[in-house]
C-alpha cells in the first residue's frame, strides 16, 4: 500500500520499491493469496514452527532434569546432613581445644608476667614461675596437635560417611541418570522431526 501527505509545499510519497498504484502484493481482491502472499506466510509459518519445535525440545529436556532432581533428592538430602554433622563436629572440636588453648595462655602470660617482675633467673619465684611457663608452652603445642589430629580424624569419618551414602544410592541414582539421558535422546529426535516436518511443510506450501 502507498501513503502520501503534504508536508509544507512538497508531496512525499512511503511505499515499497516496484508497488503498483491498485495492485495487491500479497492478497488477491477475492482474498485468496497470491504466490507472493504464499510464500511469505509460509515463511512465516516455517519460523513458527521451528519456534514451537525448539520450545518442545527445551520443554522436554527441563523436564527430564526436574524428574531426576526428584529421583535423587534422597541422596543429596543425606549428603546435607553429613555435611552438617562434620560442620558441627569440627565447631564443637575447635570450641573444646580454643577453650583449654585460651586457658594455658592465660597461665603461661601471667607465669611470664611474674618471671619479668622477679627478674632474677635463681631466685625460687623466677624458676617457679618459668617452669609454669614452660609447662603451658608444652600444653599448648600438645593441645594444638591433638586439635589437629581430631580434625583430621573428623574428615576421614566425613568423607567414609559420604562414600557409603554414594554407595547406598548408587543403583537409583544411575537409573535416574539413564532415564534422563533416555528423555534426552527422544527429545532430540522429535526434534529433528518436528524440523524435518516444519521444512517439508514449508516446501509443499510455497
Amino acid at each position: 500500500m502507498e501513503y502520501y501527505y503534504l508536508h509544507s509545499s512538497e508531496l512525499y510519497h512511503h511505499g515499497i520499491l516496484g508497488m503498483k498504484w491498485g495492485v495487491r502484493r500479497y492478497q488477491n481482491k477475492d482474498g485468496s493469496l497470491t504466490a507472493a502472499g504464499r510464500k511469505r506466510y509460509a515463511k512465516e509459518e516455517y519460523k513458527n514452527n521451528k519456534k514451537i519445535a525448539k520450545e518442545k525440545y527445551r520443554a522436554a529436556k527441563e523436564s527430564a532434569d526436574r524428574q531426576y532432581e526428584s529421583d535423587t533428592v534422597e541422596k543429596r538430602q543425606a549428603l546435607d546432613q553429613e555435611k552438617e554433622r562434620f560442620a558441627e563436629k569440627n565447631a564443637e572440636t575447635n570450641r573444646h581445644y580454643e577453650r583449654k588453648i585460651r586457658a594455658q595462655e592465660n597461665i603461661r602470660n601471667k607465669a611470664k608476667e611474674e618471671m619479668d617482675f622477679w627478674e632474677d633467673p635463681d631466685s625460687y619465684f623466677y624458676q617457679e614461675n618459668q617452669e609454669k611457663y614452660i609447662n603451658a608452652n608444652t600444653k599448648i603445642s600438645e593441645l594444638k596437635a591433638n586439635k589437629t589430629y581430631d580434625e583430621y580424624t573428623n574428615r576421614l569419618l566425613y568423607n567414609a560417611a559420604v562414600v557409603k551414602i554414594n554407595e547406598l544410592y548408587a543403583d537409583k541414582v544411575r537409573d535416574a541418570e539413564t532415564r534422563k539421558y533416555a528423555a534426552y535422546v527422544a527429545a532430540g529426535e522429535e526434534y529433528a522431526n518436528d524440523l524435518k516436518k516444519a521444512k517439508e511443510l514449508y516446501k509443499q506450501s510455497k
